[in-house]
């Protein structure tokens, strides 16, 4: 998460410019200055999560930008608070008797700053946190690359499925504190190791650090091209979450390893 935890920190930079602005406003060229300042900072963050949104768009085919269900949810949200924080603004504005001339100065101020501040927001919700969840997925997919090319050299001719987890953790944008009633999310990868396409079904059990099983999961029928490897997630998290946020199941407890079973047939 430290990714993300950077970016995100970089974008509220140019906010803290645009604000500090406002504060400082005694005249348009004094805020020009902060808002070349804050634009120049905010050129290079964007540009950092373009480039890194490019390159996982590149090599692991990932959306540049969250499925439409997720934007629309963020919107909402954001909209929402919007809205709210506008509402107050207004009531406040007319609850103090001020003149039309001075309230309406007020609010279009207050809107303007507020404008910005949850344009931003929505930005890095759509195009900053997404960067960072895709370093964090695709860590995930290296190490199982790397699980799968260890158990290939010992595997015997005919095993024909391999299945790793490869993330566990709980990702979450809080104090450490405040994440320890998260759930964790787990991610597992299976392969085929045949050359030839099949059809398969896993059963997946989960274990804790005293090799109690937290929780068994069963696939649906898989089909799987020679030497593909693909992450074990349900339909729904193809339906509702981007790519890079698909999780194979969410547990209360750790797992710190897997075992696993598998049947299949050739295509």
């Amino acid at each position: 998460m430290i990714i993300s935890y950077l970016l995100i920190l970089c974008s509220t930079v140019p906010i803290i410019i645009f604000l500090f602005g406002l504060m400082d406003h005694r005249h348009w060229k004094t805020l020009g200055r902060y808002f070349i300042a804050g634009g120049a900072v905010a050129l290079v963050v964007f540009g950092i999560a373009a480039a890194m949104n490019f390159h996982y768009w590149l090599k692991y085919h990932f959306s540049f930008f969250p499925i439409w269900e997720e934007i629309k949810i963020m919107c909402w949200v954001t909209g929402g608070i919007f809205a709210l924080i506008f509402i107050i603004s207004a009531l406040a504005g007319v609850l103090t008797n001020k003149s039309i001339a001075s309230y309406a100065s007020t609010l279009g101020k207050l809107t303007v700053v507020f404008g910005v501040f949850i344009g931003s927001m929505l930005m890095i919700f759509i195009f900053i946190m997404p960067a960072g969840e895709k370093y964090i997925y695709s860590s995930a997919i290296k190490r199982a690359k790397t699980s799968f090319e260890e158990m290939e050299k010992k595997a015997a001719p005919d095993d024909a499925v391999a299945a790793v987890l490869a993330e566990s953790g709980q990702h979450c944008y809080g104090k450490s504190s405040t994440c320890r009633d998260d759930d964790y999310e787990n991610l597992v990868f299976i392969k085929n190791l045949h050359d030839k396409e099949i059809l398969a079904q896993v059963e997946v059990a989960f274990f804790d650090r005293n090799d109690k099983v937290i929780e068994t999961i069963k696939s649906g029928t898989i089909h799987l091209n020679p030497k593909e490897a693909v992450p074990l997630v349900t339909k729904e998290e193809v339906k509702h979450n981007s790519a890079w946020s698909r999780w194979t199941n969410r547990t209360e407890d750790r797992p710190y390893y897997i075992q696993y079973r598998y049947r299949y047939k050739e295509r």
